[in-house]
């Protein structure tokens, strides 16, 4: 009886638990990402757009600096 396995047998055994760790290292990138910031601007009250009220603080990303938006007109009181 000869027990030994023939050469793409040896390569189906490498490759599937190959595919799958690239499968799962790559899901793991995809979940852990950093949503994008879109709710931002859809978080300021409508009638509110381009005050001074309606501009969110929000932080810089690591590693970034943190910058003072940018003066628009005065807002007559």
């Amino acid at each position: 009886m000869n027990t030994a396995l023939s050469t793409w047998q040896l390569v189906i055994m490498a490759v599937v638990p190959l595919m799958a760790l690239i499968a799962w290292v790559a899901t793991v990138f995809y979940v852990a990402r950093e949503p994008a910031r879109t709710d931002v601007a859809a978080a300021a009250p409508a009638g509110s757009a381009g005050t001074a009220a309606s501009v969110a603080a929000v932080p810089a990303p690591a590693g970034q600096r943190e910058t003072a938006p940018a003066a628009k007109e005065p807002v007559a009181a």
